[in-house]
C-alpha cells in the first residue's frame, strides 16, 4: 500500500477543452478544465482549482494564450479580482484514475487577441506549497487547443 504523505510519483494529465454556450442569441467559448491521476499512488492536490493569471496568486489554474508558434505567454487580464488564501480544507488527494474538473467562460477572465492563437492551461500550485509539503509540486500543462480564423 502506498503511504499518502509519501506519493513516489506524480502521473497527473490536464485537459482541455471548449464548448460554445448560447444564451440570449449570444454565443461565447466555455473552457473545461480536468486533471487527472494516472499513476498507481495518490497525489494530493488543491481541489478548488481557481482560475486567475499567471503572474498573481490566489489561484491554481491559468490560460497560457500564444501566437505564431510563439512560447511567449500574451493572455491579458480582464478581471481584478482576490481570492481567499488557500487552506488545508482546500487540499484533498486525487486517487488513481480519479479527476477534478472545473469550467468557466472565457470572456469572463481573458482578453484574446486576433485569430489565430494557441490556448493551453497550467495547474500550479505554488501558491500553496508553503502550507503542505505533501501537494504536487510541479506545474502540469494541458493540451494546447489552436483557435483558427473561423
Amino acid at each position: 500500500m502506498t503511504d499518502q504523505n509519501n506519493s513516489i510519483q506524480e502521473n497527473l494529465d490536464v485537459h482541455i477543452h471548449i464548448d460554445y454556450i448560447t444564451t440570449n442569441s449570444y454565443t461565447t467559448p466555455k473552457l473545461f478544465f480536468t486533471i487527472k491521476n494516472q499513476g498507481l499512488a495518490p497525489v494530493k492536490l488543491v481541489k478548488r482549482l481557481s482560475i486567475g493569471y499567471e503572474n498573481t496568486d490566489n489561484r491554481e489554474v491559468y490560460l497560457r494564450i500564444t501566437k505564431n508558434n510563439s512560447e511567449e505567454n500574451i493572455a491579458k487580464n480582464t478581471v481584478f479580482y482576490s481570492r481567499e488564501k488557500t487552506t488545508n480544507n482546500d487540499f484533498e488527494w486525487l486517487q488513481p484514475g480519479q479527476t477534478f474538473t472545473t469550467d468557466f467562460l472565457l470572456k469572463d477572465w481573458y482578453e484574446f487577441p486576433n485569430k489565430p492563437y494557441e490556448i493551453q492551461a497550467v495547474y500550479d500550485p505554488t501558491e500553496s506549497l508553503p502550507l503542505d509539503e505533501s501537494l504536487a509540486k510541479n506545474k502540469y500543462y494541458s493540451n494546447k487547443i489552436f483557435i483558427s480564423k473561423d
